[in-house]
């Protein structure tokens, strides 16, 4: 391993981490797999023995693309902690030529009870030529990027707040307001 911040490095003395498959949990003992065969899609949790789990038996189809998009529909996953996932699932999903909307609801799951809660939803969301996703910004907040914008994730109050700006680092940010 490498620390850039303490200038250290050594070397990673447990290599089981290398075994999960998948989007791994932050203390890397589990990952998370889409299974795609059929629609709707599952969430699967892998372990370093390659053990699979259904954790989320409908998913739906992934992001609603549109038919200039050059990718697969895939479901936006996220690890809050090593319990706990997001995931968003598109009310209608796959590829369109219509000018048709979707609502994306946004689930958080806890994997060893599969105890399931909405976190919130956000309505109107055109086709998109990329699959939305879930990242966390420079200030620790979890951001949902979709053809509609960019949502901070208030895991609290359990609701989307559209962001209008956002900081970007090194005291420099960015509006998203493109109407203007």
């Amino acid at each position: 391993f490498l620390s850039f911040k303490n200038q250290t490095y050594g070397f990673v003395k447990d290599k089981n981490f290398m075994n999960v498959k998948g989007i791994h949990s932050p203390n890397h003992q589990f990952g998370l797999l889409i299974e795609k065969s059929e629609i709707p899609y599952k969430i699967l949790l892998t372990d370093n023995k390659n053990t699979k789990t259904e954790i989320v038996n409908d998913c739906g189809g992934g992001t609603l693309l549109s038919y200039l998009a050059s990718t697969m529909p895939n479901v936006p996953v996220y690890w809050i902690d090593d319990q706990n996932i997001l995931y968003a699932k598109y009310s209608q999903s796959g590829f369109t030529k219509k000018n048709i909307e979707t609502t994306a609801i946004i689930y958080k799951i806890n994997i060893k009870t599969k105890n399931s809660e909405i976190i919130t939803k956000i309505d109107f969301i055109a086709p998109d030529t990329s699959n939305s996703k879930f990242l966390k910004d420079p200030g620790g907040e979890i951001i949902f990027y979709c053809e509609k914008g960019k949502f901070k994730i208030d895991l609290e109050n359990k609701s989307a707040i559209q962001l209008e700006i956002s900081s970007i680092q090194n005291e420099f940010s960015i509006d998203y307001n493109f109407n203007q």
